[in-house]
């Protein structure tokens, strides 16, 4: 994958988005396109357990360390928290490029990612549109995107104007199906690579080690974790090949693990889900700070108050049915003071 083959260039493809519609056109002949990837870029896809998704991300970078690399998220919120993830595991070696955070503008994360050498921009669909990137080597794809006409977006990225390009999706092997079901319904062939056999058991608990030890001390990493989880499993929800991939099929514990929770966020969706292969950490969650001083200042005149009363939504009887009952995020399994709920994801994206 280092040394990419390079292709002759025929007809190279430029995709465009019309208006708020999800189809995608070929500007040249102005006509829907279903065989858009361009002549210069290797797809190809790696099978994963999900216990390894994360270190598979750190592992593939690492192994590009020269190369221009664009990542796609399902949400905003993974976007935030695994630049943090990355930073933590990498160092500030490399240019990461947050495509969602309160400081983005547009045209200098552009300019950036064109002056840098080896720089490494994480984004989502909606953030990635309008990026005219130039010399991107790698796309890699972290989640499913929510439409499959999308994936062709998202590949189009690398191997432009005749340069050698590659594209990688990470799949489970509850996932596996996705890569044919791209074939039958985009056109798009991609090739199984092995390019992750050699990830091992340790370097992934020595990645979620580090992961969970930085949770549980900040608290906004904690936050920040959780909401990732459950925006991505909201994102799954709403996708459009669920004829092949199911949430109800993944193996939730170990993504869990994966993106480093040390506790299960409760989601309504997945309530039937087996999820015993969790590593559920032994740590008081209410007791973790926020790094931020004015933060946990507030917290803890918060939790002060609510000494001596009954949880939130809480009766002498059955528990109140609530609002909050609906939606993804709710207070973090086993923990049943307000200081351990996370975050409410507001959109997904």
């Amino acid at each position: 994958m280092e040394d990419l083959i390079k292709f002759g260039l025929r007809n190279p493809v430029r995709l465009e988005v019309t208006g708020d519609s999800d189809t995608f056109i070929d500007t040249k002949t102005n006509t829907e396109n279903k065989t858009a990837a361009p002549s210069t870029l290797q797809n190809s896809f790696v099978v994963i357990p999900a216990a390894y998704k994360v270190q598979g991300l750190i592992e593939i970078l690492k192994k590009n360390e020269e190369k221009k690399v664009l990542v796609f998220f399902s949400s905003r919120f993974s976007v935030i928290y695994f630049e943090r993830v990355i930073k933590l595991m990498m160092g500030d070696k490399r240019k990461i490029i947050n495509t969602h955070g309160k400081k983005f503008n547009r045209t200098k994360a552009i300019q950036e990612f064109s002056k840098s050498k080896n720089p490494i921009m994480l984004a989502t669909d909606v953030a990635g549109r309008g990026l005219d990137l130039e010399n991107v080597d790698i796309v890699i794809q972290f989640d499913l995107p929510k439409y499959s006409s999308w994936f062709v977006h998202r590949i189009g990225r690398a191997g432009r104007i005749g340069k050698a390009g590659a594209s990688i999706l990470l799949l489970t092997p509850e996932e596996e199906a996705y890569a044919e079901f791209l074939e039958n319904h985009e056109n798009i062939k991609l090739t199984k690579s092995d390019l992750l056999d050699c990830i091992s058991d340790k370097d992934v608990e020595k990645t979620r080690n580090k992961i969970v030890k930085l949770a549980s001390t900040e608290r906004e990493f904690l936050e920040l974790g959780t909401n990732a989880f459950v925006a991505m499993i909201n994102a799954y929800l709403s996708h459009d090949c669920q004829i092949v991939c199911k949430v109800w099929d993944l193996d939730i514990g170990n993504l869990a693990n994966a993106f480093g929770l040390v506790r299960m966020p409760k989601i309504s969706e997945i309530k039937k889900v087996d999820i015993s292969t969790f590593q559920r950490v032994d740590i008081e969650t209410s007791s973790i700070p926020y790094k931020d001083a004015e933060n946990e200042a507030v917290r803890q005149e918060k939790l002060a108050n609510q000494e001596g009363r009954r949880p939130r939504f809480q009766t002498k009887g059955k528990r109140r049915k609530h609002r909050s009952d609906k939606e993804s995020t709710q207070n973090i399994d086993g923990e049943e003071n307000i200081e351990d709920e996370t975050v409410k994801p507001q959109k997904q994206i």
